[in-house]
This record gives C-alpha cells, structure tokens and sequence, in this order.
C-alpha cells in the first residue's frame, strides 16, 4: 500500500511538473508574439509620424520606450521625451533609450511647460485611461500652436463592434477602460482645440488606426 502511494506521489508530481513546464512555454511564446507584435507595430508607425528637425517630441504613456528607441536611431536632431505613469517602466525605458528624456508621471499631470512640444505621440494607451477628457485637456496644453498629435489605437467602426472589442479588452495586464470610436475620439480632441487631419489604417483585425490632429 505505501509503495503504490509513493507511485502514486510520484505521478502526480512528474504530471505537475510536465504542465508547468508546458504553462511556462506557452507564455513565453505569448510573450514572444507580443513583442515581435509591438515591434512591427513600433517600426511602421515610425514611418508614418513627422518629425519636425530640432522639434521636440513627446511619447506620452511611452512603456519601456520602444517606438523612442526606433525614432533615436533615425537621422535628425530632434528632442525626445517619454512619460509613463510605471516607475519600473520608466527605469527601463532610461535604459533602453539613454538618448532620451524620461519622466515618472500620470498624463493627466505632466510636468513640461505650456507649448513645449512639436509633435506628441499617443500610441496604444488611449484605452487604457479613464478620464481621457483631462489627458487631451493635459496634451493640448503642453503642445504647441500648430503642432501635431498622433493618436494610435483600436478605434471601432461604430457602436456594435465597440461592444464586441469591449467585452474582449486587450490582452495587456494593464488597467483597461474601453476601446474608443473615431467618433468619441474627434468629439475628445475637438474640445481641445485639434483639428483632425487623417488617418491611416494600419490594421483591420483589430481595427488599427493612426490618426493624426493639429493644434489649432
């Protein structure tokens, strides 16, 4: 009886460990998806965006900083700046990107002076806040007269399919709000004074779009 047990024992725990084994390779394949993902998004967007000579750019809710450290390695003399609201990615962005500026900050509350930036970037972070009324009120403010605001995310064609995209959300561990339509989004940034230029469709599945605003 105690050797069937201890047989028994043993099963278990070679079963226990051949499926955590087999969790763990599953995430890290999840993970490497993601960032292989991240990375072509990052590439393609850093070759949609104008980036203004001397300007200065800010990547608002910038992560780990990848799309800084795409655009750091391009030519041209332009000031980059991120902000996010994680310390922890805020340290590693520094490391990442030493040729930029990082600051530990909420982007409904950014330290910079009004009309500091040419360009602000806004990718895959839209979702996320929820109060997106202060962050555009915050972005308007500390962009200049004139100067561009890219804002990239899943924007749902209309209501119905922002339902579908809502009850799914995103599949980061960060806090998410809800995913916005083009029409919630120009009734945000018009508020603040951005005039809508285009938009760009870098995705269909999930709806994935760059749209650009100016400053008025």
């Amino acid at each position: 009886k105690n050797t069937l047990c201890i047989k028994n024992l043993f099963v278990t725990t070679k079963r226990f460990f051949i499926c955590r084994r087999g969790i763990i390779k599953s995430m890290n394949l999840i993970n490497s998806i993601k960032t292989k993902r991240g990375f072509r998004r990052n590439t393609a967007l850093s070759k949609l965006l104008d980036i203004p000579q001397n300007g200065r750019v800010l990547d608002v809710s910038c992560g780990t900083g990848e799309l800084l450290k795409i655009l750091s390695e391009k030519p041209g003399s332009a000031e980059l700046y991120g902000s996010d609201i994680s310390k922890v990615a805020i340290e590693q962005a520094s490391k990442n990107v030493p040729k930029a500026n990082f600051i530990n900050s909420a982007a409904d509350n950014l330290p910079f002076e009004p009309q500091f930036f040419d360009v602000i970037i806004c990718a895959m972070a839209l979702h996320h806040y929820k109060a997106p009324d202060k962050i555009m009120a915050e972005l308007s403010r500390i962009i200049k007269n004139g100067g561009t605001l890219y804002l990239l995310d899943v924007t749902p064609a209309g209501p119905f399919t922002q339902r579908v995209y809502n009850f799914f959300g995103c599949y980061e561990k960060y806090h998410f709000e809800k995913f916005y339509t083009q029409t919630d989004i120009a009734g945000l940034t018009l508020a603040q004074n951005f005039s809508f230029i285009k938009e760009t469709p870098l995705n269909n599945i999930p709806r994935l779009r760059l749209l650009e605003f100016k400053k008025l």
